[in-house]
């Protein structure tokens, strides 16, 4: 988005977009540990109901961000709230469906996100003094009832375009002081390759939790076997507890045996791509499980991950001399699945592009692509993947963007992003403003000074 864009008239947007479509689960929780507020309704839509609480922790949250954002900011997030609530309340009326998987697979993504800002699960459970499980379960519902209504606002919105022509009026109204500067970015592709564990070090592994499994099998704690020898850091310390995984948050061959034990029994070893696994049941709940488990690792040796490399390298040399291009070199060899559906062109988790602001890339992986010119491939060089496995790689600077002053030629899809995102409001303005109008409406009269809530007080039923 152009943030210098963000006049007060397009602030209202943001804090839309922000606070709403995008729930802030870190000052709901903030605002649940806090009761020096006396909570009350003050609207109706429909049959939705608004509390003080929903506004004080939106307000808390903008305060969090901006410690100068002032106190009619309140206005605007109750503008916002109420516009919600409507579009929830047309989501029922109209019978909109929502299933468990995406309520899951939603939940899953907001707390992995947070928990990646907090360093691991037990940071995030320690932070706010609650398990995983019970912080999904009280946002659950809210979940829910968001994405009802983001599916509401998209159907609403989804025959909307902008042309050329509306895109150049757009950026040719911005003043020039207000035209943003970009940052400096870069697109990236990869090729991925995982050091082959020989079989002696795969039989050694599978022998080691066969010993522990009979140790069990002898009587001997799973939970202290866990600690003492588990290569799960997450879990291991907890004696290799898994606290209440929804099937979909766990690897198909994990979830096959783990949903199959009933308490206290024991799995046979699963093969994963972690490693071997056994698994212990405590407790299902549905599609929810909760189980210890035992995480041994085959683990490559030097000579091992030496093969990798060389391999990587004489990669390299033949897309060098024209043999290979570096696309099919991807399809015939990367190991990467994510990279590898997409040519190799690493994607931004953060943005959903494949362009990366220079400070949103690893440092490792920012000390290989300085001094690179687009169309140059790096050599091999070790990384850990998201599952801290240990990988070579070698990498292309496909682009990089110099920062530079926003412009049509540049920017243009950037800008008509942002353009088409001004009609997509300025259209769903014109639908509330309309259904307002047919919507039973109860406020509570402390607001009526706010201007922008004007409509909704008007329309009161």
């Amino acid at each position: 988005m152009l943030l210098a864009m963000l006049t007060k008239k397009t602030m209202r947007s943001y804090i839309k977009i922000i606070s709403f479509i995008a729930l802030s689960l870190m000052n709901q929780i903030i605002w649940a540990q806090s009761d020096s507020i006396i909570d009350k309704i003050v609207a109706i839509v429909g049959e939705e109901v608004v509390l003080l609480s929903d506004i004080e922790k939106q307000y808390m949250e903008l305060i969090n961000q901006d410690p100068n954002a002032g106190i009619n900011m309140k206005c605007d997030i109750f503008n916002g709230i109420l516009q919600q609530k409507l579009l929830l309340h047309k989501a029922i009326v109209d019978s909109v469906v929502i299933s468990d998987d995406e309520v899951e697979s939603e939940l899953e993504r907001r707390f992995r996100h947070y928990i990646q800002m907090l360093g691991s699960k037990e940071n995030f459970e320690k932070f706010y003094k609650k398990s995983i499980v019970e912080l999904k379960d009280e946002f659950r519902i809210a979940i829910k009832e968001q994405l009802l209504s983001n599916k509401v606002r998209t159907n609403i919105s989804q025959d909307i375009n902008v042309s050329p022509s509306e895109v150049k009026a757009f950026f040719n109204a911005v003043p020039e002081d207000s035209i943003p500067f970009f940052n400096a970015q870069a697109q990236i592709s990869q090729i991925v390759l995982y050091p082959k564990t020989s079989p002696v070090i795969k039989q050694y592994t599978l022998d080691k939790i066969k010993t522990l499994k009979e140790r069990i099998i002898n009587g001997e704690s799973f939970e202290t076997l866990a600690i003492s020898y588990s290569e799960d850091p997450g879990s291991a310390r907890n004696g290799g507890i898994l606290d209440f995984m929804h099937r979909n948050e766990l690897v198909p061959e994990f979830a096959e045996a783990a949903f199959k034990l009933k308490k206290d029994s024991v799995s046979d070893i699963v093969k994963t791509s972690f490693g071997y696994h056994i698994i212990q049941g405590i407790e299902r709940r549905g599609e929810k499980v909760k189980v210890r488990h035992i995480l041994i690792r085959p683990q490559p040796s030097s000579m091992d991950e030496r093969k990798a490399q060389l391999k990587l390298d004489s990669i390299r040399e033949l897309i060098l001399v024209d043999k290979l291009s570096f696309e099919d070199a991807v399809k015939r060899f990367s190991e990467d699945e994510t990279s590898k559906n997409s040519a190799g062109i690493i994607y931004n988790n953060q943005t959903g592009n494949s362009m990366f602001d220079l400070d949103q890339i690893s440092p490792e992986l920012y000390f290989i692509i300085e001094k690179m010119t687009p169309g140059e491939i790096s050599r091999s060089t070790h990384f850990a993947d998201n599952q801290n496995k240990r990988a070579y790689r070698i990498v292309r600077l496909n682009k990089e963007v110099h920062a530079h002053k926003a412009s049509l030629e540049e920017d243009y899809e950037k800008i008509k992003s942002t353009a088409l995102l001004e009609k997509k409001e300025k259209h769903m303005n014109i639908w509330i403003e309309d259904k307002i109008k047919h919507t039973y409406l109860s406020l509570d009269q402390n607001y009526n000074s706010c201007k922008i809530l004007n409509t909704w007080y008007n329309n009161q039923k």
